[in-house]
This record gives structure tokens, sequence and C-alpha cells, in this order.
């Protein structure tokens, strides 16, 4: 924790959105003798109490825009964090904001936000999630833990003058774009290859200011969107966007374009995001509906089953150079986008190779890709 020669006291604002981290343990499943617990049980406030030290470090701000299991996150939800996070990281008042999370979406949400948010409000401030794999009730509950480390964190980096955005979990901060699960209960559910420690210093490692080429790439439109249509009109132009996994497994047929797709049908375009073996090995069985797809000017994103390691360039299907997409082209104009080009300008559609991001960023970039398009059109 930093020591300041100044009396300022930082003000710290804590976001509580529910997940495990606020649950309570509710007794034994009468069927499977289990003992069970109930998520979003407890307040922001409540969360801070067991913290004596560090709740007198900082001056808070508590907000909860909403309390559920993350298992039942939706876009509203998304968008009321999104529009949250706006106001506070515009508020000068405010000098960090730690968000606690449910972790069975958490991944979905950091990604959304990741390119959602403009790419400078992400780099002026610390923001940083929190979650947890056990309840606050569990002997060895691990919410206090990862809520202390953030708030350490979120001194050092007020202190050093310096941001990140990211999740601190099992005493490792991730950057939001990377944050993945990889175990479905273990307390180290989160560990992969882009945690840093909590402890290392600010400078090892880890760029803080991490400029990425999605960093906000939908902010823009989103923000437009917002303004114009309000929240729910946004959600439900969202939610319009069809978008479908298309799993590869030995047996699983193609997945069915629509009849009739294409400039002179009217249809707006779908994504699929395929789901190949391997580092995105599309069978060749595949390469027929991925020709016909393309042509119909669908999106499709490569990506793979495994949860680990990314998907590779090439590889066993070549993509038709005029359909191929790479993230670090700015096809919009700037990293903070812009609005007002025709979809054939953006060229979203086409082949995406996912590279690094799992099946669930896949959904979340594939819809927002769609949102897009379809308002340009």
């Amino acid at each position: 924790m930093t020591s300041r020669a100044d009396n300022n006291v930082p003000t710290v604002c804590l976001v509580s959105t529910g997940g495990t981290i606020a649950g309570l343990s509710c007794g034994p499943d009468a069927a499977s003798g289990q003992v069970t617990y109930r998520p979003a049980q407890l307040e922001a406030t409540d969360l801070i109490q067991d913290l004596p030290d560090l709740k007198a470090t900082f001056n808070w701000r508590f907000e909860s825009p909403y309390q559920i299991g993350s298992q039942n996150l939706e876009w509203r939800h998304m968008l009321m964090m999104h529009q949250l996070l706006i106001r506070l990281l515009e508020d000068t008042s405010v000098d960090a904001i730690v968000v606690t999370h449910g972790t069975d979406c958490l991944e979905d949400m950091l990604f959304f936000l990741h390119l959602c948010l403009p790419a400078k409000l992400q780099q002026s401030k610390p923001l940083l999630f929190v979650a947890a794999m056990l309840p606050a009730d569990h002997p060895q509950a691990d919410g206090p833990v990862n809520l202390s480390n953030a708030l350490n964190l979120a001194d050092d980096l007020i202190g050093q003058k310096k941001s990140f955005f990211g999740a601190v979990l099992h005493g490792l901060r991730t950057p939001a774009e990377h944050v993945r699960k990889m175990h479905t209960t273990d307390i180290s559910a989160f560990d992969s290859q882009w945690g840093v420690s909590v402890k290392a210093p600010l400078t090892q490692a880890q760029p803080l200011k991490h400029n990425s080429p999605t960093a906000g790439l939908f902010s823009a439109v989103l923000a437009a969107q917002l303004h114009s249509l309000g929240l729910e009109k946004t959600e439900l132009r969202l939610l319009s966007a069809d978008v479908c996994v298309a799993y590869c497994a030995p047996g699983l047929p193609t997945p069915l374009l629509r009849a009739g797709q294409g400039d002179d049908a009217g249809h707006l375009p779908m994504a699929f995001v395929i789901a190949a073996p391997g580092h995105g090995s599309i069978p060749d069985a595949w390469s027929d509906f991925i020709n016909e797809a393309l042509q119909q000017g669908n999106l499709l994103i490569r990506s793979s089953r495994v949860g680990e390691g990314g998907v590779s360039e090439g590889g066993e299907y070549q993509i038709p150079a005029s359909f191929e997409r790479h993230f670090d082209e700015r096809a919009m104009g700037g990293p903070e986008g812009v609005v007002g080009l025709s979809a054939v300008e953006i060229k979203w559609a086409g082949m995406w190779n996912s590279h690094s991001m799992s099946i669930p960023q896949c959904l979340v970039f594939a819809r927002l890709t769609l949102f897009e398009m379809n308002i340009l059109q």
C-alpha cells in the first residue's frame, strides 16, 4: 500500500452486482445433500466490513445497478454497467472503481466493456473487477482476499498515478480482454498466462496501459445508439443480431444458411462462430458452407473448441483474400470508431481468426459487429 506525504484521502467507488462473492450458504440440498448457496445476498457496504484497515484508507461511494448471479447476465445488465462506468470514469471526484461480479459470465462482461468503453477512459483510472468462487460465509471464502488485493492495488495505482483495467483474482491481475474462466469449481479458476502477481512491481511484465487494437472498437457506435434510442431500444437492436455457434464435431452437419440471402434478398447478415477442432482446423466438409456463407455477406469467426492456445493463422482452410479480416486493421477509421460509413466500406463481413478470444468472447464480438453492420446498412 502506498504511503502518502499529503493528507489527500482517495475516493473509491465500490460497485456491487451480486454473484458468489456476495452469496450466503443456505444449507444442504434436500436431494443431493450438498451444501448450496444463494448469490447476491450482501450489499456493497457488507463486503468491506471485514476489511477495517482498508475501509479507513478511502473515502467511499457505493453503487448497485443490479443484484444477480452472473449466470443470469443479460445485455440490459451489460448496457447498465457500461453507462454507469462511463459516468464514474468521467467523474474526477472518483479516483478508482472496484466492481464485484459473479464468475460465470465475468469474461463476457469484461470483453464487452473492453470493446465498448472508450479506449481513453479505460486508461484514465484504476478499474478493477473482483469475484469469488466460494460464498462469503464459507470457511475458506476467497472473496475478502480478492477484494483486499484489489483495493491495495487500487491504492498503489492511485499513488503512482497509473491505471489498470482488468480482474484481480487469486493473487493475479489480468487485463480485461484476457480474463477467462478455465475451471468450473477450482479456486484458481481464472489463473492464466496473462496474469501477473498483484505484488509484482507495476511496471513488471505487463503494460498497465494496454494498447489493444480492439479496445473501444465499438464505443462510438454504441454511445450514439444509446443517446438516440435509449437503453431498451438499443438492447432490442443488439438482441436482433442473428448469431450462432457452429460446432465442428464428427457427424455434425454444417449449419443451414438462409435461402436466397444476399444483396438482392433484403436479409440482414448472420454471424457464425465456428468452434473448430485443434487450433481452428476447419474440416474439409465445411469448405462449401464457409464459401457460400462468405459470398452471402455473412460474418464468420474461426475459433477453437480448445480452452487455451488460440487460433493459428492459415491452417487447413485458406480464407479467400477478399474475405480475410484482421483485428489490427482499423476498418472503422480509428480507435474510437467512426459512425456514418457504409457496411461495404467498413468491410466487417468476412472471416476473422479469433486468435486468443474464447468462444464467449467471439459471441460478444459477433453480436456487436452485426449490430453495427445492421445500423449502417
